[in-house]
């Protein structure tokens, strides 16, 4: 292995100029769908691909977020059972809240397409939100698209926002306020009276707008609820639980992982041996004055830092080589 003072330049430097993904991505099919071998001669399972497939289509989004996002749908609800049953106030009441903002959201993106009307925001920042973003739609925002475009009545609107406001005064200032554990209760049955009246919009949005793509309703599943329950989806929803996967808990915690540090390594050439001496590349990084560099990036005229002006003679122990050869 690099030695720790080398792999902490690496951090610095993979922190200093972070990848990011390009908005613009070319449309690729999901994964999700095309590696799922169990379903890949199973009609029911292709005609749910066809709908999810072209739906992402007609509403310009890229598959990758629309999956993760009608997954969420089956994890919430796998998560508010288990709320439910441990009888986790506050956790389920942040569920439902959740799911009240989720369900308005891809409310609103159905009825834009069945009205066809042009929206100001992107589809997209409906159902996906960078950690980067800084302008989003916010909870309340969404609750008065939802009012304004026909899926919320005035009563379901204010309902709505009054269960938000006990949201907040539980989240933020439960310990500023005088509300007890026990008056949740109230609550949490009015969020699940208010997401099964949301559930029956979706539902009924969802088959127009299957009839609008020109999908035979009689041969395709109907209703929105049933479909975040196919097959097709439970890969994404045991991600969303329990996924361990590193990269995501680094995004998550804005920290950098060992396997963020070591993709960045592969894909710098940090791991291709010298062929003098048959060490790795990050060997050769003159780690001293590479630290210097980085700590004065922020007062150089030059903001951007060439590794390759810092890579000399190998620092393995007893290494003579003092020149990296490819």
């Amino acid at each position: 292995m690099a030695r720790p003072a080398v792999l902490i330049r690496l951090i610095q430097v993979r922190v200093l100029a972070p990848q990011q993904s390009s908005a613009t991505e070319p449309r690729r099919k999901s994964p999700h769908f095309m590696e799922n071998q169990s379903l890949k001669n199973n009609k029911d399972g292709k005609d749910r691909e066809e709908i999810v497939e072209k739906m992402a289509k007609e509403i310009g989004l890229f598959n990758d977020k629309l999956f993760n996002f009608l997954g969420s749908f089956g994890a919430i609800e796998k998560l508010l059972n288990r709320a439910q049953n441990n009888k986790c106030l506050i956790e389920t009441l942040v569920l439902y809240a959740t799911s009240v903002d989720a369900l308005c959201r891809f409310a609103v993106v159905l009825t834009n397409n069945l009205q066809k009307k042009e929206t100001p925001e992107s589809i997209l920042d409906y159902v996906h939100q960078d950690n980067n973003t800084r302008n989003y739609l916010t909870e309340r925002t969404i609750y008065k698209l939802a009012r304004d475009n026909g899926v919320l009545n005035k009563e379901l609107f204010q309902e709505i926002n009054r269960l938000y406001d006990v949201r907040n005064r539980v989240v933020h200032r439960f310990f500023l306020s005088n509300i007890s554990y026990t008056d949740l209760d109230l609550g949490l049955r009015r969020y699940r009276a208010v997401c099964q009246k949301l559930w029956e919009i979706l539902d009924d949005l969802f088959e127009k707008d299957l009839q609008r793509m020109k999908f035979d309703t009689t041969a395709h599943p109907q209703k929105f609820s049933e479909m975040i329950h196919d097959p097709i989806l439970q890969e994404i929803i045991n991600k969303k639980i329990r996924s361990r996967e590193e990269a995501t808990i680094g995004e998550m915690y804005g920290c950098e992982t060992v396997e963020g540090v070591v993709n960045f390594a592969r894909e710098a050439g940090f791991l291709k041996k010298c062929a003098n001496c048959d060490h790795w590349k990050i060997y050769h990084l003159n780690s001293v004055e590479f630290e210097h560099a980085v700590k004065n990036k922020s007062k150089s005229k030059d903001k951007n830092i060439n590794i390759e002006d810092y890579i000399g003679g190998c620092n393995k122990k007893s290494c003579q080589c003092k020149h990296f050869k490819n």
